[in-house]
């Protein structure tokens, strides 16, 4: 009966703890990458700027972040994150300027190109990306 009650308890509580997808990364600057789950993933920072979920992908150094975003439906209603987010079939781009504190996107893939080049950002600094 101990043992039956032991089982019952270890599996009480690891149900009531965060799920295995629960993750947490400090970036740069007072950011944070945060993820809740595949779909509830998000990169967090001062003033309330962040980049909705989900993050896929982001890379960065001490000078910038990089981000690689699909919007998916828990994160497309407008109103909740103030960013327009056209649909959730495209993928988006942006780019965190930890020394000026900006954050600028989205951007599509040539747009992101074409900002990073213009701000210098290293070419080391490098996403990984699935098209």
């Amino acid at each position: 009966m101990k043992i039956i009650m032991l089982i019952l308890s270890t599996i009480l509580f690891a149900s009531c703890g965060g799920g295995t997808s629960d993750y947490s990364e400090k970036l740069p600057g007072g950011y944070q990458f945060i993820s809740e789950s595949k779909d509830q993933s998000f990169i967090y920072g001062k003033n309330k700027q962040y980049i909705p979920c989900s993050v896929i992908s982001y890379a960065f150094n001490n000078d910038f972040i990089l981000v690689y975003q699909q919007p998916s439906e828990p994160c497309i209603h407008t109103e909740a994150t103030g960013i327009k987010i056209a649909n959730i079939d495209v993928v988006q781009f942006w780019i965190i300027d930890v020394k000026q504190e900006s954050l600028m996107g989205p951007f599509t893939l040539s747009e992101f190109l074409n900002q990073r080049k213009k701000m210098g950002v290293p070419n080391e600094l490098a996403l990984k990306i699935k098209i």
